[in-house]
């Protein structure tokens, strides 16, 4: 591996990663809104609870699953796409991992907007889509089946990339994607502590109910942290509980 292409790879990949869909799909739908800022009031106690998380979480509390998941959809895209094409086009170097670590900075910390963007896990998992497509399948299901069983949404979130260490290592014995899957581990890690202090503390406070029935400030529709709009079926599946009620009902 040559350096002029891996720093080029690397200069590419956060550009591409610093692109914010979150922004543009907010704009598009929404022009005006503030996606920078979002306030959660807390129905047991009326505590606000502020983030200024940029990312399709950020969206799916404003605007729905709907454009949650579109959201995050391009934020996989945007990483991946470009890291699939450098792995075929030079199968034998490392220049898709520059690119898709770069990428994945350069979505926590974009240039274009003042170094504020979100935590990481969607160009993470575009790149780990690319590397290790069974893997990222395998792990997923599993940290979403453990999270169910645990009524712990936080706990997959984490539990997916912690797999990928083990699944990494021990299918492909290439160090450079060890230290890359771990690198990636410390980044969405480093970069989630305010929300595991949060939830660590409502969790000890037994709250964690709340914040799934939190409220965006100043809205009457519920800020359901899993999306506003999915089937109560699938509400009840991942133990969120009932909605709470609108102003109409």
């Amino acid at each position: 591996m040559e350096l002029l292409p891996a720093v080029l790879a690397v200069v590419a990949g956060y550009l591409v990663g610093a692109v914010s869909f979150s922004r543009i799909v907010v704009h598009l739908v929404q022009p005006g809104l503030d996606i920078t800022r979002t306030r959660l009031v807390l129905p047991d106690d009326g505590e606000v609870i502020e983030t200024d998380l940029v990312s399709s979480t950020a969206v799916q509390l404003r605007l729905g699953s709907r454009y949650g998941c579109l959201t995050g959809l391009l934020d996989v895209a945007k990483v991946a796409l470009p890291v699939l094409a450098l792995r075929l086009w030079f199968p034998d170097t490392y220049y898709y991992i520059c690119f898709a670590a770069a990428g994945a900075v350069g979505h926590v910390w974009p240039i274009y907007y003042g170094f504020k963007g979100g935590r990481g896990l969607s160009p993470i998992t575009g790149g780990f889509l690319v590397m290790a497509p069974v893997g990222t399948l395998v792990c997923t299901a599993v940290s979403v089946l453990v999270g169910i069983a645990a009524r712990d949404r936080m706990l997959s979130s984490v539990l997916m990339l912690v797999l990928m260490i083990p699944w990494t290592w021990f299918t492909t014995h290439d160090w450079i994607l060890l230290l890359y899957t771990l690198a990636m581990n410390a980044l969405f890690l480093g970069t989630l502590v305010p929300e595991l202090r949060l939830y660590g503390r409502l969790r000890r406070e037994g709250r964690l109910p709340a914040l799934n029935n939190a409220r965006i400030e100043g809205e009457t529709a519920r800020a359901d942290l899993m999306g506003d709009d999915l089937a109560p079926s699938l509400r009840r599946f991942l133990h969120l509980g009932k909605p709470a009620p609108t102003e109409e009902e």
